[in-house]
């Protein structure tokens, strides 16, 4: 059953990292991500209910999981790279970064099991909420 979790997360991540990376502010990466996931999610909808189904059941033979995925992490230090160069406002980046990965999967979710759920606009929303909680308010 990994195998499948695997595998399905080996092409998200690849398909997700030919768009992310080219874009010329911190800001613009994080929306390139969120689009991305989301698109992704949008365009392969029988494959990521598989894949929750079988992630919810997996259980680490170490015990619970713990700590941060990879795209929490990525996305908390894209926060706070754009932090250092005084483009992103002052907030807690694991906060926001957490907040962000429980959207795009809480619309993940809802795109498994609702044939009319909008993964794309839902991305289009999340930009905006994440520009607005990151808008500088002055240069540091």
């Amino acid at each position: 059953m990994s195998e499948v979790v695997t595998s399905l997360y080996r092409e998200a991540g690849w398909q997700i990292g030919q768009v992310t990376g080219d874009s010329d502010s911190v800001i613009g990466e994080l929306a390139t991500c969120i689009r991305s996931n989301l698109t992704f999610v949008a365009d392969h909808p029988r494959h990521v209910r598989a894949v929750m189904e079988v992630a919810a059941n997996m259980r680490p033979a170490d015990g619970p999981p713990g700590g941060e995925d990879p795209l929490s992490a990525h996305l908390r230090e894209l926060i706070e790279r754009g932090q250092a160069t005084g483009e992103a406002a002052d907030v807690d980046a694991g906060v926001l970064a957490m907040t962000m990965r429980a959207s795009i999967d809480a619309a993940a979710a809802r795109a498994a099991c609702d044939p009319t759920a909008d993964p794309r606009g839902h991305a289009e929303h999340l930009v905006t909420i994440v520009r607005r909680a990151l808008q500088a308010t002055e240069p540091r």
